[in-house]
């Protein structure tokens, strides 16, 4: 990725000017804000979208998985395991019903449920049958966007054996701090339309940002010194040359052009905290939530009851 820009019609430009480039074995953490440009980065690196300017090149033999934060559009009269054997067809195995039927073992999926159609499974299944069928059309380059959104903690923990020993590139667009420690060996924070690069997991990404925002810091201010120090002085000599000393206001001229060129370094920022105080005037007891008779059922199947 070679000098990839992206502004959308309202005038934001979320990503400016941004070289990457992703090798073998390489395991990704895409973060920053929300808006910050993170899936839009992903969709370009996949082909959904088309940079303003800059350029994607990516290998011949690249096959890329995509498990974007929206399901594709499912057939829902089609059954689970034929949804996967079309899949798992493309897998080198003796039969691809057998492949498929033990993945989706793998992932949670009975075989009492594996020949339901999918019309009966829940929004949380759906999105686990969906992640299913990217790891089955065998990526050499898997991105995850936002894939603890939907992803109940055992599917999570199952992905994240399967990424583990996964050997491909893997990008990965989360807010789980948990997750990325556990997932990821790299970490690039999208910023301003920038990106900064960190040699480690989320962990070691928090310690160094504020190891770079401290020198950051020290940097800014010891500038700020400086100037003011030059400011005072050409405040001086153009009260000289305000007396006919002429040459003294060249000086000045001098002195304050040499200011500006100072004035390279903005004032580092922190992103602010959230911070949430809660109004309930009386609190009782360790319950933060009761839920009674509570029961889901998909046409004929319960879920819970």
């Amino acid at each position: 990725m070679v000098g990839v820009s992206k502004t959308f019609t309202n005038q934001k430009r979320v990503l400016n000017n941004i070289y990457l480039s992703f090798f073998y074995g390489a395991k990704i953490g895409i973060i920053g804000l929300n808006g910050s440009g993170k899936s839009t980065l992903m969709k370009i690196i996949a082909g959904w979208e088309e940079p303003d300017s800059g350029t994607v090149e990516i290998g011949q033999t690249v096959k890329i998985g995509y498990f974007s934060q929206e399901n594709e559009a499912m057939d829902e009269s089609q059954r689970v395991i034929d949804y996967i054997k079309d899949v798992a067809e493309y897998v080198p195995t003796s039969d691809g019903r057998i492949t498929a039927s033990q993945m989706l073992e793998r992932f949670l999926f009975p075989p009492s449920v594996q020949y339901t159609v999918i019309e009966k499974l829940s929004g949380g299944e759906r999105r686990r049958l969906y992640l299913l069928k990217i790891l089955m059309s065998a990526p050499n380059v898997l991105i995850l966007d936002e894939p603890t959104n939907d992803l109940d903690i055992q599917t999570l923990m199952i992905l994240e054996d399967y990424l583990d020993s996964f050997q491909g590139i893997v990008i990965t667009v989360s807010h789980d701090r948990y997750f990325l420690d556990r997932t990821v060996t790299r970490v690039i924070e999208i910023q301003d339309g920038k990106a900064e690069f960190y040699s480690g997991n989320y962990s070691f990404y928090a310690v160094e940002k504020e190891r770079r925002y401290q020198e950051r810091m020290k940097q800014y201010e010891k500038e700020q010194a400086k100037i003011a120090q030059l400011e005072k002085a050409a405040e001086q000599l153009r009260v000289w040359a305000f007396m006919g000393m002429d040459k003294t206001y060249r000086r000045a001229i001098s002195m304050e052009k040499r200011i500006e060129r100072l004035r390279t370094t903005d004032r580092p920022t922190k992103e602010r905290r959230l911070d949430i105080k809660f109004g309930e005037r009386e609190f009782r007891g360790d319950e933060v939530l009761t839920i009674k008779h509570l029961k889901k059922s998909f046409g004929s199947r319960t879920l819970f009851d």
